[in-house]
């Protein structure tokens, strides 16, 4: 009951934090009528984003990658218990405690290995988005398998946090690429992305349990439907993702060319506010 009450304190504190220092991004020019820049927006129609693939892309990398972190995280601590002699529930969080730290310092990695390319030239934009998505998907997907065939928790922890190390390389793939495909309609892509994402991570444990029912002990399996779920969701990220901005129309974009350099020199999280000269960079900003 302490940890509850404290966790409500830390949440309480939070929002106060949010409502005393958040301030109102600038104002915002997204539609110009194609008279002040020269594009012909697509403002107005935020149906027209899911016409193209790459967004759908993005809703299933973002669905997997729920469906999967839910799974673990609720069935976790179940594995340890019933695989591993001497744990209990109470000594489960000294093993997996490092899997979530592991990970939060990989995102801040990737994050910066990203931008140095970027900067440098090295990659284009896309590449570093489809790569990083692809990488954590795999590298996930691996890491569990070997996970879940160990017979001592030390080297199950460490497997998991080689998991979670890679996991933090969506950081610049997909979870980024809201930014990358629209402005104008940022509210409507992320509102859709989230709630398919959302419904995933229902579903994730629901289908667990009635697996682990009927198999009692199964998580070989559990492992092995998780790193095909992973395969499929590296294909759709290696070969859908996109980085084009989406707000303008095709014949626009036609007559425009590419919305983004191929190598753009900046970080993932201003691409998208450069894409749109018209729109605020502030965005972008409040978003990442």
């Amino acid at each position: 009951r302490r940890l509850y009450w404290m966790l409500a304190a830390l949440a309480m504190g939070c929002a106060w934090v949010w409502a005393v220092l958040a301030s109102d991004p600038a104002s915002m020019s997204v539609s110009s009528g194609g008279k002040e820049s020269g594009r012909k927006s697509s403002v107005g129609r935020p149906w027209a984003l899911f016409a193209h693939p790459g967004p759908w892309a993005l809703f299933f990398s973002h669905a997997v990658f729920n469906y999967s972190n839910y799974v673990l995280n609720a069935w976790l601590p179940t594995l340890f218990v019933e695989r591993f002699q001497g744990v209990n529930p109470a000594s489960v969080g000294a093993y997996l405690m490092w899997p979530e730290v592991v990970g939060i310092a990989a995102r801040f990695g990737a994050a910066a290995v990203a931008d140095r390319q970027l900067s440098d030239k090295q990659v284009t934009l896309l590449t570093v988005r489809r790569s990083s998505s692809v990488f954590a998907f795999l590298g996930q997907g691996l890491m569990l398998i070997q996970a879940a065939r160990q017979v001592d928790p030390f080297y199950c922890a460490v497997l998991l946090t080689i998991a979670a190390g890679a996991n933090g390389a969506h950081a610049c793939g997909y979870k980024a690429n809201y930014l990358d495909l629209t402005v104008a309609h940022l509210g409507v892509l992320t509102g859709v992305g989230n709630t398919l994402a959302s419904a995933a991570s229902a579903i994730g444990p629901a289908v667990t349990a009635a697996t682990l029912d009927g198999k009692p002990g199964g998580f070989e399996s559990l492992t092995m439907s998780l790193l095909c779920l992973n395969c499929l969701g590296a294909a759709i990220c290696g070969v859908f993702l996109t980085t084009d901005c989406l707000d303008t129309t095709g014949e626009a974009r036609d007559e425009e060319g590419p919305t983004s350099s191929p190598t753009s020199p900046l970080s993932p999280s201003q691409h998208a506010s450069a894409a749109e000269p018209r729109h605020r960079p502030a965005v972008a900003k409040a978003v990442s």
